[in-house]
């Protein structure tokens, strides 16, 4: 469905050093705010006051960036960022039609993620768009995700995907499915419906959050198992508020 050329983040260089050169990718929070509140997300117990990035931080953050040959930039983090408006102009100022940061992707829950809206920060540069769904039917979706949006976020993504297929849009897709102990058994049933829709579906077993999922404990399917965080790539994080 996708470019080849798209999937940059595949190909990261690990750098082991005492002084490591500047991340060339970083991740910027938009906004700590969410629409949904997930079972297993640590965004539900912040004490944080929920509010959208400020703009002239945020600004000053992405030119930094680009001083710095950062080759790669993530809108999202603890939050929702299409909850934030502006989030195609922030694309746009990273992206620069080109001569900013070459690959820009988003990771949302979906439910505001619209096919206006992907559109908006498709042609603003924004190279992939990754979307969280953990439930294989509305039922269990709304338990975890503690809203009622999965036919929502099926047609958003259905809308997306005919787009990419139709070649009106130009982005890479990928969903990410949490498995716990409320929707392992939905998990091949999942594939076989949401994984035609785009160019990669990754599961993976709910963890600590580095220690913000107070509810690891209830969900995880092993309790003997722990995720291998030493395969993630570490990624330079920040937060752009008042």
């Amino acid at each position: 469905m996708a470019d080849n050329k798209m999937h940059m983040q595949t190909n990261r260089n690990v750098v082991l050093t005492e002084n490591p050169p500047f991340p060339k990718n970083m991740v910027l929070e938009v906004t700590n705010a969410c629409n949904h509140q997930c079972y297993f997300c640590g965004n539900r117990h912040q004490r944080r006051k929920r509010v959208m990035a400020d703009k002239k931080l945020f600004f000053s953050i992405i030119d930094q960036a680009i001083d710095l040959d950062v080759k790669e930039m993530g809108f999202y983090l603890g939050g929702e960022p299409f909850l934030n408006k502006d989030l195609e102009y922030y694309v746009g100022h990273a992206w620069r039609h080109g001569e900013g940061i070459p690959y820009i992707y988003v990771t949302s829950n979906g439910a505001l993620a619209t096919i206006d809206r992907v559109r908006a920060c498709a042609e603003n540069g924004m190279k992939s768009l990754k979307f969280s769904i953990n439930g294989g039917t509305r039922d269990t979706y709304k338990r975890i995700h503690g809203c009622d949006d999965f036919e929502t976020v099926k047609k958003n993504l259905t809308d997306i995907s005919d787009a990419v297929k139709r070649g009106e849009l130009k982005l890479a897709t990928y969903i990410t499915f949490v498995t716990c102990n409320w929707n392992k058994n939905e998990v091949e049933g999942f594939k076989r419906e949401f994984g035609p829709l785009v160019d990669q579906l990754i599961v993976g077993e709910v963890n600590m959050q580095s220690g913000a999922n107070v509810a690891r404990d209830e969900m995880q399917i092993d309790e003997e198992h722990e995720v291998d965080h030493a395969k993630w790539h570490v990624r330079c994080c920040l937060t752009a508020f008042m």
